[in-house]
C-alpha cells in the first residue's frame, strides 16, 4: 500500500487506472479523477460507491486544472493524451500540480493508426479521422 499519497488521474474514462490507484493508496491517501464527461463522472462515482472505494471523480478540463501547485504525487493519464487539443498546455498543467520529485505516468499507443484508418475510410468514401484532438471538438466530424 502507498501511504498518504495524493494521486491525480486525468481523463480517467471508465477508471482503468483510477480504481486500482484508489485500492493501492487506501484510506491513508487521496485519489482524484477528472474527466470532461459528466456522464462518465456520474458512472464512476456510482461504481466507486458500489466498490466501497473512496475516491473523488469530477468534471474538469485537463488543460485547465483547478488545483493548487505541487498538490499530487503522482499524476496519471491512461490513454487520454491524444484527446487534448493543446497537449503542451495539458502537460504543463500536469507538471504544475505535481509535487517536487513526483512522477507523471502516461500510456498511449506507440504508433498512431490514424493514417491507416484514414486510408480505409477514404476508400469507402467516408472520409478519414481528423488530426489528434478531433474527437474533442463538438460538432466536428472526422474527415
Amino acid at each position: 500500500m502507498l501511504l498518504a499519497q495524493c494521486v491525480l488521474d486525468v481523463a480517467y474514462g471508465r477508471g482503468g487506472v483510477l480504481f486500482p490507484a484508489a485500492q493501492r493508496v487506501g484510506a491513508a491517501g487521496e485519489v482524484v479523477g477528472i474527466d470532461l464527461s459528466e456522464e462518465m463522472v456520474r458512472a464512476v462515482n456510482v461504481e466507486a460507491r458500489q466498490r466501497g472505494q473512496s475516491l473523488s471523480a469530477r468534471v474538469m478540463d485537463g488543460e485547465r486544472l483547478e488545483f493548487a501547485d505541487a498538490r499530487f504525487l503522482p499524476v496519471l493519464c491512461d490513454f487520454g493524451l491524444m484527446f487534448f487539443p493543446h497537449l503542451d498546455q495539458a502537460l504543463h498543467e500536469f507538471r504544475r500540480v505535481l509535487e517536487p520529485g513526483g512522477r507523471i505516468g502516461v500510456s498511449t499507443w506507440q504508433v498512431s493508426q490514424a493514417d491507416e484508418a484514414r486510408a480505409v475510410l477514404d476508400d469507402l468514401g467516408l472520409g478519414g479521422p481528423g488530426e489528434p484532438g478531433w474527437i474533442t471538438h463538438r460538432g466536428r466530424r472526422p474527415g
